[in-house]
């Protein structure tokens, strides 16, 4: 009866040891996580901003006229996401709007 019972105690304390490791790594693997150990440093995002434009007598009239107001708003929107500013690409339009690409990692 009692080796029963010490066999039964020793499994019951390699469990909860074993259970015990099992909780102290997750938690070191979500702490490390949340600091960014295992994010890649190159990945880079790509956000389309929208131009609106409009047609007003004859002429089309563009929300983001050129580079400059396109990477403003690059550099605005990657601060929002809480992401790093890369480059900006832009391409005008004569006949439609623009587009203003975000590259932010």
């Amino acid at each position: 009866m009692k080796r029963k019972r010490r066999k039964n105690s020793l499994k019951s304390v390699r469990l909860l040891f074993g259970v015990g490791i099992f909780l102290v790594l997750v938690l070191i693997g979500l702490i490390l996580s949340n600091f960014g150990v295992f994010d890649s440093p190159n990945e880079v995002q790509v956000f389309s901003l929208e131009d609106k434009c409009a047609l007003v007598m004859g002429n089309l009239i563009h929300q983001v006229r050129d580079t400059g107001e396109c990477h403003v708003k690059c550099v605005n929107e990657c601060k929002i996401r809480e992401l790093n500013f890369d480059h900006v690409e832009f391409v005008a339009h004569d006949v439609s709007c623009n587009d203003c690409d975000c590259y932010c990692n």
